[in-house]
C-alpha cells in the first residue's frame, strides 16, 4: 500500500478525481470516495494542464516578493485571461529565472470549497506537469491513451492529443533550437506517433513513472503549490478555536447570568438603603422639629410651605426711617447725627457721625 496517493482533478468537475488504486486499477469518483480510499493516508492532487498554465520567465529581480508582483505583468501577453481573474504561483529557478503557474481564480475557489466540504487536506496541490521530470537540453513527453503532456527543459508545459502534438513539435523546435533529446514516458509507441516531427532528435522511450518516482519529482516542485495547505489547516484550526470559545462564552453566560442578576439586585438594594439613610439624615438636620418620619418628600414640602408662610415681607423705607427716628430721639449719644441714608432690596444703610470713639459703642 502506498503511503501517499496521487490523484488528478477532473478539469470539467472539480468535485471528481482520477487516480489508481493500490492494485493499479484506474478509478474516477467523487472527492468523498477518494477520501474514503485514503484510509488516513496523505494525498497529492494534480491540477489538469487544461486548467493551469505553466510558464517560465526571466525577471531582472532577485527578491521573490518583488518577482511575485512583477511576474503577472511580464506574462500578461502569454495568458488567455485577464490578470484579475487568475491566481498565480511563482517559484525561483536561479539566475533570474522563475516558474509561473496561472490558475483561474473562480475555479480555484470552487476547488477549495469542494475540498473543505469533503474534509480533504492534501499535502500538495500542484500543476499536473510538475509530475514530469525535466530533461536537460530536451523535452519530456508522457503519453496516456491519445493524450500527450510535454514539458520543456525550462519547465513550460503543453497538453494536447497526438494529432495536435504533430503540429506542436515543429513550432517548439523553431523556438527551442538547442533541443537535442526527447524522453517519452509510455508503455509503447502508438500508431499515431509523429515520428517525422522528431527527425534528427534523440528519442528515448521509458516506462511511465512509478508512484514513488512521480512523488519524488513532485516534491522537487513543491514551491509551485497552488494551495497553501498549511494555511488551510491553520484556518480550520482557528475556526475550531473560535467556535469553542464562542460555545464556552455561551455556556458561561447561561450559567452565570442568574448569579449576575442576583449580584446586581443585591448591589442596588445596598445602594438604596444607603441613599435612604443619607436622605433621612439630611431631612432631620434640615427640619429638626419633625420627629416622626412617614413620607419624607411630603413632610419636607409641608415644612417648607410653613416656613414660607411665616416669613415677613420686605420692610418698607418709611417704616425703617420711623424706627431710626425713634431711636435717634431717645438713644443716640450727644452730638451724633445721621449724614447718609441708602435703601435697596429691603436694606437701609446709614452714615453716622459721632463726637468721639467713646460714643461708638454706645451708638452700636
Amino acid at each position: 500500500m502506498n503511503d501517499t496517493l496521487i490523484a488528478r482533478i477532473d478539469p470539467q468537475d472539480c468535485t471528481r478525481l482520477h487516480w489508481r488504486d493500490d492494485d493499479g486499477r484506474a478509478r474516477s469518483d467523487s472527492l468523498a470516495a477518494f477520501a474514503a480510499a485514503l484510509a488516513g493516508r496523505e494525498c497529492v492532487l494534480l491540477v489538469d494542464a487544461a486548467r493551469v498554465t505553466l510558464l517560465t520567465l526571466e525577471l531582472p529581480v532577485a527578491d521573490l516578493r518583488t518577482a511575485r508582483q512583477a511576474a503577472p505583468f511580464a506574462a500578461e501577453e502569454r495568458l488567455a485571461q485577464p490578470l484579475d481573474e487568475l491566481h498565480f504561483a511563482l517559484a525561483a529557478r536561479g539566475e533570474g529565472r522563475y516558474a509561473l503557474a496561472a490558475l483561474e481564480r473562480a475555479w480555484r475557489e470552487a476547488l477549495g470549497e469542494a475540498l473543505r466540504d469533503a474534509g480533504l487536506e492534501p499535502r500538495l496541490v500542484l500543476p499536473e506537469a510538475c509530475g514530469l521530470p525535466r530533461t536537460q537540453d530536451g523535452w519530456t513527453i508522457a503519453l496516456e491513451g491519445d493524450t500527450a503532456l510535454l514539458r520543456t527543459a525550462a519547465g513550460e508545459a503543453f497538453k494536447t492529443d497526438l494529432a495536435g502534438l504533430a503540429g506542436l513539435l515543429p513550432l517548439l523546435r523553431q523556438q527551442l533550437p538547442d533541443t537535442t533529446r526527447v524522453v517519452v514516458l509510455a508503455n509503447g509507441e502508438p500508431e499515431a506517433w509523429p515520428r517525422a516531427a522528431l527527425q534528427g532528435l534523440e528519442v528515448v522511450w521509458r516506462a511511465p513513472l512509478s508512484p514513488a518516482e512521480q512523488l519524488a519529482t513532485l516534491a522537487d516542485e513543491a514551491d509551485l503549490r497552488l494551495f497553501e495547505t498549511a494555511s488551510m489547516s491553520a484556518q480550520r484550526a482557528r475556526a475550531a478555536r473560535l467556535w469553542r470559545a464562542a460555545a464556552a462564552v455561551a455556556a458561561l453566560t447561561v450559567l452565570a447570568w442568574p448569579a449576575l442578576l442576583a449580584w446586581q439586585h443585591s448591589a442596588l438594594e445596598r445602594e438604596e438603603r444607603a441613599q435612604s439613610a443619607a436622605n433621612e439624615a439630611l431631612f432631620r438636620a434640615t427640619f429638626p422639629d419633625v420627629t416622626r418620619l412617614v413620607n419624607p418628600r411630603v413632610q419636607a414640602d409641608q415644612a417648607l410651605a410653613a416656613l414660607r408662610g411665616g416669613s415677613t415681607a420686605t420692610p418698607r423705607l418709611l417704616d425703617l426711617l420711623a424706627r431710626i427716628e425713634a431711636v435717634r430721639q431717645n438713644e443716640f449719644p450727644e452730638d451724633t447725627r445721621v449724614t447718609l441714608a441708602s435703601f435697596a432690596g429691603g436694606l437701609l444703610e446709614l452714615g453716622v457721625e459721632v463726637a468721639g470713639m467713646d460714643a461708638v459703642e454706645a451708638l452700636r
